[in-house]
């Protein structure tokens, strides 16, 4: 008997459904190993690790027959007090991790639901936020984290938690290499020393290549393409990976596949802008601060040109985000900042949001209606004037090309975390703004739906679109982007790239991104 068992399981969102997201999994795995589960957007990864954490049913959809065992024990019958010490899952959007204001309560309120005595709380505390190296992250809202300061404050709460095993949804998406790596070996410990056993959901495989034991492939429905495909063998299933729309881990991007930049005429240009935390006051000058208050961001003097796009690389928490939040106004600023010749504090936001788009790291702040269809819809008749009819012919061959079409009718909230990220991508590029700020658009998307955004970018940059995109995934920035801004140390700065490909795409073992630049955990 192994030690986490899977057994027929077949699960479905709504009782009366046709369709059920899984049908009949049957899965193994063995205790101390680390396997990495691989398949594309939507066939039902996350849904599974759900299934297996005891969130499903519990808490929606119906087991249609199935049950999942640790160590011999059936977590179905399990409180979620004794369930939470077996097995534990981390979301892919962790804004959907956290039940508290900020990560010390948070890691109260962890410690208190495995009934830690309170006179041991501080110190648990103490010494695990200074092992992982978040003591800063501590009293900070999550509101004011970054996507990636989230991800490792998640992980930490895990951790905390000391299970047999972890789940892990897209761990590492939005952490830059290095502070990736590091994870990985604090993963690497908790295997080795505590045999704990990681189930890992990724659409990056490279970055496992030197910690997993095995690699498995999952098509739709969760059906079991491939189980037990070791590391050293992943590079013989290439063709299996391209088939089931999966990024190859062994692929160099070797050439730009940008659209025509067309005019490169300025559409923005910073000269010595300081931005500061905080929205710009309703009184005074919006680009007052606080006395004394230090700067978030400094940009000096850098332009974006016309039909452009430009990449943004840098650590976790670095500042991507707030460039991104000061350009839609939202963030006060010193020196000087010009749209379209234009002060950016002197514009109204009406102007501002009729002129640039956003899809958040968080697509789901950003849905306006009940269903999918709706949805891109709504972009259509708003940006490019279309009547009900053409919108809806004009929606369905987007969302076809996006592999949503099936999900047209279901509520935005109701898709995967992939899923939800290419429908904002999608009604984003839809609009008809000039300049378009995609946060990390590819976080947690498959090869094939990775390269149907970033050629739908392509084309838009073709209309004259100016595009900035934030990532970790260098071979990305290098294959797609015009130019490369490094956010870092509180400055961004536009560095040498003469072989960008090469720097940004060389990676071990020739995988996208690589863990030799970047700055280490604090």
């Amino acid at each position: 008997m192994s030690f986490c068992e899977v057994e027929g399981v077949s699960f479905r969102f709504f009782e009366k459904s046709e369709r059920n997201v899984l049908n009949n999994v049957n899965l193994r795995f063995e205790r101390g190993e680390v396997a990495v589960i691989l398949g594309s957007s939507g066939c039902g990864k996350s849904t599974l690790a759900a299934v297996m954490c005891g969130l499903y049913p519990e808490n929606g959809g119906y087991l249609e027959h199935g049950r999942v065992s640790v160590d011999g024990q059936d977590l179905g019958g399990m409180g979620y007090r004794k369930r939470c010490r077996v097995i534990a899952q981390m979301f892919q959007n962790p804004d959907l991790q956290f039940c508290m204001k900020n990560l010390r309560e948070e890691l109260y309120f962890c410690l208190e639901n495995i009934l830690t005595p309170p006179g041991q709380m501080d110190g648990r505390i103490f010494e695990l936020s200074r092992y992982y190296g978040l003591e800063d992250l501590l009293d900070r809202p999550f509101s004011s984290l970054s996507g990636g300061e989230k991800q490792k404050a998640a992980l930490c709460c895990l951790l905390l938690l000391d299970p047999k095993i972890l789940v892990l949804d897209e761990p590492f998406a939005n952490l830059d290499d290095v502070s990736a790596e590091a994870y990985l070996e604090l993963l690497r410990k908790k295997v080795r020393d505590e045999k704990t056993t990681v189930i890992a959901i990724d659409h990056q495989p490279g970055r496992w290549l030197d910690i997993a034991d095995r690699f498995l492939v999952l098509g739709e429905g969760g059906r079991v393409v491939r189980e037990r495909i070791p590391a050293e063998q992943l590079l013989n299933e290439r063709e299996t990976l391209r088939r089931e729309g999966i990024s190859d881990p062994f692929a160099r991007e070797g050439e730009q596949k940008t659209g025509a930049a067309g005019d490169r005429g300025e559409i923005i240009r910073f000269s010595g802008a300081a931005v500061f935390h905080g929205r710009p006051g309703s009184r005074g000058p919006r680009r007052g601060r606080g006395p004394g208050q230090p700067p978030a961001l400094l940009i000096p003097d850098l332009a974006v040109g016309r039909g452009e796009m430009i990449a943004l690389l840098g650590p976790s928490g670095s500042g991507k985000t707030t460039l991104f939040m000061t350009l839609l106004g939202q963030k006060a600023y010193t020196g000087s900042i010009r749209f379209l010749g234009q002060e950016l504090s002197g514009l109204r936001g009406k102007h501002l949001f009729e002129n640039i788009g956003i899809v958040f790291q968080n697509p789901g702040n950003q849905f306006v209606t009940t269903s999918v269809l709706q949805e891109v819809m709504t972009s259509l008749k708003i940006w490019r004037r279309l009547d009900d009819d053409a919108a809806e012919k004009e929606a369905d061959l987007l969302l076809e090309k996006y592999n949503l079409r099936n999900f047209r009718r279901f509520s935005p909230y109701m898709l995967s975390q992939g899923q939800q990220r290419r429908l904002g991508v999608l009604t984003m590029l839809a609009g008809g703004q000039k300049i378009l700020l995609l946060d990390e658009p590819t976080y947690g998307q498959d090869g094939r739906t990775t390269s149907a955004i970033m050629d739908q970018m392509c084309e838009r940059l073709g209309e004259g679109v100016t595009i900035l995109f934030s990532t970790h995934d260098r071979a990305l920035a290098a294959a797609y982007a015009d130019r490369v801004w490094l956010v870092d140390g509180g400055t961004v700065t536009e560095p040498d790239l003469v072989g960008r490909a090469e720097k940004y795409s060389a990676g071990k073992n020739g995988c996208a991104g690589s863990a030799s630049e970047g700055r280490p955990l604090p």
